[in-house]
């Protein structure tokens, strides 16, 4: 009887040895899951930080912009408005050199 037990401990023993060992993969796993996450997360807290000074740069050219606008304004008595180009009139276009049959 002291054999048999002997053998099952011994089996157990090899089954917590390889159990711990898995564990131990695991856990080096988990870990390079947990650096993929910290790294990605430290990569969106830098393209937050960069998209913030964007905006910012975009608001204060904004305001640039509508105080030029509104200098434009100031100095133009009329409502500003678009250009607008007219086509010359018949008389004054020149007639092509080819003649027509």
């Amino acid at each position: 009887m002291q054999e048999e037990d002997l053998s099952l401990l011994q089996e157990k023993n090899r089954l917590l040895e390889e159990n711990a060992s898995l564990d131990k993969k695991q856990i080096s796993l988990l870990q390079k899951i947990n650096d993929a996450y910290q790294e990605k997360f430290d990569l969106q807290g830098q393209l937050l930080d960069r998209l913030q000074r964007q905006i910012t740069l975009l608001e204060q050219q904004i305001l640039v912009l509508q105080i030029q606008l509104q200098g434009d304004s100031d100095y133009n008595d009329s409502p500003s408005a678009p250009v607008r180009f007219s086509r010359p009139s018949k008389v004054s276009r020149k007639k092509g050199g080819k003649k027509r049959s």
